[in-house]
């Protein structure tokens, strides 16, 4: 997707399992580079309210960036979404967003 000054949204994901509490861990990013800053931050169940930005440049040697990016320990939640964003006036592409998470037992 080529996103210029503005963001992109995502949907709710639940991993196909509305009902489990995820702890979600890490989140791997590929986009083209472009020069400028990607931003990723994420609600979750259902928040409108989007934390933990996290920026990444996009201003390094090679072709593609790929970044692994940790989150919080007490990432936890049923559903998550994630809010994308550049701030500055390059198009880049964004490949992919990976979210690596447990499932949590019911209490």
């Amino acid at each position: 997707m080529c996103i210029r000054d503005s963001y992109y949204i995502t949907k709710d994901f639940n991993f196909k399992n509305p009902v489990n509490e995820k702890l979600y861990k890490t989140l791997w990013v590929t986009a083209d580079n472009t020069g400028g800053t990607l931003s990723i931050s994420y609600a979750l169940d259902g928040s409108d309210t989007f934390s933990n930005n996290i920026d990444i440049s996009l201003t390094q040697t090679d072709r593609l960036i790929t970044k692994k990016i940790p989150l919080l320990h007490a990432t936890r939640g049923r559903y998550i979404r994630f809010k994308i964003s550049n701030s500055g006036s390059n198009d880049f592409n964004f490949r992919r967003l990976e979210c690596i998470y447990s499932i949590l037992p019911l209490r």
